[in-house]
């Protein structure tokens, strides 16, 4: 056995108080990351689980390179001392893919054989081979490595019930929501048949609703993750050991490392009347829903996470406007901001929903409240507006000036006394237009009508001409008495 110096894991304490990981602190003074671990566990330091499954991905990829190395003749010793991989580890794994393994240590204990039997025994009662190792005081892969022979099979963690069948068919929302959640969330290993749901602390109760759609008693595990914020959160874990549920998952297009080949689901896997489930699912995952103020007036970005594939399949299948998609790291970024788009697509998704994440589902309440108090706001605005200008039809009626009762109420001279002739009031003149002044409101007029022709709006022609509003509108409304598109 290969005793390492001790200055080594003096030298690797201080690097993981310098912001280096496990990982790379074993990368760089030649130590197996585990060991590098437990050591700090030892002097009492909280070792950071880093979140996702990056560290996962990291070490198939050594699995991959080692595999080369081991057909190019490299030995399994050399090979994990290179890569820094656990031996037992990659040497089954090797197996599994196919590789004949010559063993250089043939020493057998004399009841070796009897700890094996009795390792089999214990797993078949209590499902787990790592308990059956742990008790029968014999080697984790070697009892692995005996099961396997024997044909039993070893993938599925037998100690928890669990609907398998779950995701056979996709025909209910429940299933489609939960189906659009591990879209966005879900993590699959091929490799060891698992399926991983993990989320911070504060969404366990979504967790819990998982674990009884699936109808199981597989606990829940704790544990702590750095964001991609550099933030340590606290985290809670769901692993779901059926190879079953994994590959019916893969077949719905729930595929492994999806993060950057994802695709909306092909036409026929999800019913038409259950995809808003399926898309609230995914929403509940990756998206965010924020508010802001614009012009005094109150606006909601809905953003979707994902890749520039699956997103402009989502649009399509929404409908809704071509938007740009933003970089957001590897992946993209759908959004709509305002108030009428963000609604619809709000509305399709959570209006009689039955199922959903709490938080996201609350900021959409939040949104209605907000849009109700907008509504309100504005309605009493225009009331009150309205309330000026008859007082202002009053004081006219009093024989008051245009110029005394704009001053008194606050109105412009030009929208008051348009106002007054709309609503039938004749308003004279303090001195009458020169030829010079009816020429230019002639050509104003016609450049007012031709604008109105080829489609523009009454806002554009007011920032356009200098109008106010109500002459603007009288004109269009003499030259085309029947137009009610104003």
């Amino acid at each position: 056995m290969k005793f390492e110096p001790s200055y080594l894991y003096s030298k690797a304490e201080e690097l993981y108080k310098e912001g280096l990981s496990c990982s790379q602190i074993g990368d760089l003074l030649g130590l197996n990351r585990k060991k590098v671990s437990s050591y700090l566990k030892s002097k009492g330091i909280q070792v950071k689980v880093i979140a996702g499954n990056h560290n996962k991905e990291e070490i198939k990829q050594k699995y991959l390179k080692g595999e080369e190395l081991f057909i190019d003749g490299m030995s399994i010793r050399s090979i994990t001392k290179k890569l820094h991989l656990g031996r037992q580890g990659f040497s089954y794994w090797l197996k599994k893919r196919g590789h004949i393994i010559k063993s250089n240590n043939n020493y057998k204990p004399d009841n070796f054989e009897e700890k094996l039997l009795l390792g089999e025994s214990i797993f078949k009662k209590e499902k787990s081979v790592l308990i059956a190792a742990r008790e029968a005081k014999v080697s984790y892969y070697a009892l692995l490595d005996f099961l396997d022979e024997k044909g039993i099979d070893t993938q599925i963690d037998k100690r928890y019930k669990i609907n398998e069948n779950v995701f056979e068919n996709i025909d209910t929302p429940e299933k489609s929501y939960w189906l659009g959640f591990l879209y966005a969330d879900g993590y699959i290993n091929k490799e060891r048949n698992y399926i991983e749901l993990t989320l911070k602390e504060s969404d366990k109760l979504h967790i819990e609703k998982f674990k009884k759609f699936l109808s199981t008693s597989t606990p829940i595990k704790n544990k702590e993750i750095i964001g991609s914020n550099g933030k340590l959160y606290k985290a809670c874990t769901l692993f779901i050991y059926r190879k079953k549920i994994m590959n019916d998952l893969i077949n719905l297009g729930c595929i492994e490392n999806k993060s950057l080949k994802l695709s909306f689901p092909q036409s026929g896997l999800i019913p038409k009347e259950l995809i808003r489930d399926f898309v609230r699912g995914y929403f509940d995952g990756d998206g965010s829903l924020n508010f802001s103020s614009r012009r005094n007036r109150q606006e909601c970005t809905v953003n979707f996470i994902g890749t520039r594939r699956f997103l402009e399949e989502l649009r399509k299948e929404l409908d809704l406007p071509t938007r740009k998609l933003d970089r957001n790291g590897q992946a993209f970024s759908l959004r709509y901001s305002g108030v009428k788009i963000p609604l619809r697509v709000l509305e399709y998704m959570y209006k009689d929903a039955g199922i959903y994440l709490e938080r996201k589902y609350n900021r959409y309440l939040e949104f209605l409240d907000i849009r109700d108090k907008v509504e309100i706001d504005k309605l009493a605005h225009l009331h009150k507006k309205d309330e000026r200008y008859q007082k202002a039809a009053k004081l006219f009626l009093e024989g008051k000036s245009i110029r005394y009762i704009s001053k008194r109420l606050g109105i412009s001279r030009d929208n008051l006394s348009t106002w007054l002739k709309l609503n039938g009031y004749k308003v004279k003149l303090s001195r009458p237009f020169s030829q010079k002044e009816l020429e230019y409101r002639k050509s104003q007029k016609q450049e007012i009508i031709g604008m109105h022709e080829e489609g523009y709006s009454i806002s554009k022609i007011r920032r356009n001409t200098g109008c106010n509003f109500y002459t603007i509108k009288k004109i269009i409304e003499l030259n085309n008495p029947h137009n009610n598109s104003i």
